[in-house]
């Protein structure tokens, strides 16, 4: 987190890569939270020269992402690489055990780094374990607890979007379910608390040029800021 707020904070030239699969994939209307990270950045350090690309393909594993990262990461020069990944590598059709999820992590962590790209590793929102296949549940939930333990082992900063959101569906899913465009997608209302949530994780600040365009959703953060801190994922 330190070397990511030195960066912000000390240069006039950012370029952001969210790397994932379709959590990261713009392919709804509305706003994506990789843009609302773009309003944070310009909005807390008014950094103009800076762009957030969108590199995320629906469908995609830890084993799919190395294997373009050299066109769809390595290409763009990031300063900063936004990972979220586990989900599919979760499902098993996909053959991917959970230790290898972590190792492929931890490779992308390390090439991150060769490149100079500051890593950030990001979890998942919560998706209803009654509407996924049991299999692929367990491991979602193996797949996310590694990806904690890969930002602590590697020192890299984790965004817990599942914290909250799992907070938010297991107590309130009369609010939770109007965020979801189906039961592993987000729809534009979903996005724009993930974005807020990230750019709050990150010291970001957004929307206060137009507060109420932003305030059911901010009142949703404030339902969450009040629930016991201690629930974690079934």
């Amino acid at each position: 987190m330190h070397s990511f707020q030195s960066l912000i904070h000390s240069s006039q030239h950012l370029r952001i890569v969210g790397l994932g699969s379709s959590n990261t994939e713009h392919f709804l209307s509305g706003m994506h939270w990789l843009e609302i990270l773009d309003i944070g950045i310009k909005q807390t350090r008014n950094i103009r020269n800076h762009v957030c690309i969108n590199s995320g393909v629906g469908g995609d594993t830890t084993v799919l992402a190395l294997a373009r990262f050299e066109r769809d990461v390595a290409f763009y020069k990031p300063d900063v690489t936004l990972v979220t990944l586990g989900l599919n590598d979760a499902n098993p059709t996909q053959g991917i055990s959970t230790e290898d999820y972590k190792a492929n992590l931890i490779t992308i962590v390390n090439q991150l780094r060769d490149l100079g790209s500051i890593p950030l590793l990001q979890t998942y929102y919560a998706c209803p374990p009654e509407r996924v296949n049991a299999q692929r549940y367990e491991n979602f939930l193996k797949n996310m607890a590694s990806t904690r333990e890969v930002a602590a082992e590697q020192d890299v900063f984790l965004i817990d979007q599942l914290q909250r959101w799992e907070q938010l569906r297991l107590n309130f899913p009369d609010l939770y379910e109007p965020l979801m465009e189906d039961h592993l997608h987000l729809n534009r209302h979903g996005n724009l608390l993930m974005g807020l949530e990230l750019c709050r994780a990150l010291e970001l600040e957004v929307g206060e040029d137009a507060p109420d365009f932003w305030d059911s959703t901010r009142k949703i953060q404030q339902i969450l800021d009040h629930l016991d801190t201690t629930v974690r994922p079934a």
